[in-house]
């Protein structure tokens, strides 16, 4: 009732009764192998995933904040907020001893965004990973990994309106991660199988006030 009353009240109407929301994804994947000896396997595997929304932008007049007031022309129009990814990898595996195989792999992350809309349009995050995997035994398999990635933005970072000067969005902001993942799988009988997941990872945040540590694990059966 109060808004109602509002000189304002008028503006809140939509300019048109549907979004009429159109929205286009594309993804392509490709990959490839080679085994140049019994021992050495290579592979190497290409993703895209490309999402475009084509939904017509519109303005809207006016916006209720917190159903108390009315504030004019708060949005000038919709944000349709497109976006590319890229990721690739490239590894060799290599067959040690029975059982046992040791893994070395090259991986790239790179993100092109609307630049008008977010802090950067594009970011590219890559790394080194290496990896431990033993079948050795019916009733016990182990894999272990440790990645190295660093990821930067093209270009300076626009600090938008609503955040501090010396903060960065975490999805955006440069960011050094290392990573380590345990995985054990435990089968004491045929029917029941015991998977323990722990992983520590240390992301660390060069250009923002920023610091975070993350350490889960996992218990599942």
């Amino acid at each position: 009732d109060s808004l109602q009353r509002d000189a304002n009240f008028g503006l809140l109407a939509l300019p048109r009764s549907s979004l009429n929301g159109k929205v286009q994804t594309t993804l392509l994947n490709f990959s490839a192998t080679s085994n140049p000896v019994s021992e050495l396997r290579l592979a190497a595997r290409v993703r895209r995933y490309k999402r475009d929304n084509n939904t017509a932008p519109f303005h809207i007049n006016a916006m209720a904040v917190s159903d108390r007031s009315i504030v004019l022309a708060d949005s000038a129009t919709t944000e349709l907020n497109p976006f590319t990814k890229d990721n690739a990898e490239f590894s060799a595996n290599y067959l040690v001893m029975r059982a046992l195989s040791l893994t070395g792999a090259y991986t790239w992350e790179n993100w092109t965004r609307d630049a008008e809309t977010r802090n950067f349009g594009k970011t590219r995050e890559k790394g080194p990973r290496v990896a431990l995997d033993y079948t050795g035994m019916e009733w016990l398999s182990f894999h272990a990994s440790y990645s190295d990635t660093k990821r930067r933005g093209d270009g300076a970072y626009t600090v938008s309106g609503t955040e501090i000067t010396d903060f960065r969005r975490f999805d955006l902001a440069d960011r050094d991660r290392k990573k380590t993942n345990f995985l054990a799988t435990v089968s004491p009988i045929d029917k029941i199988d015991l998977t323990l997941n722990y992983q520590v990872a240390d992301d660390n945040f060069p250009g923002s006030q920023y610091r975070s540590e993350e350490h889960t694990s996992e218990l599942q059966s």
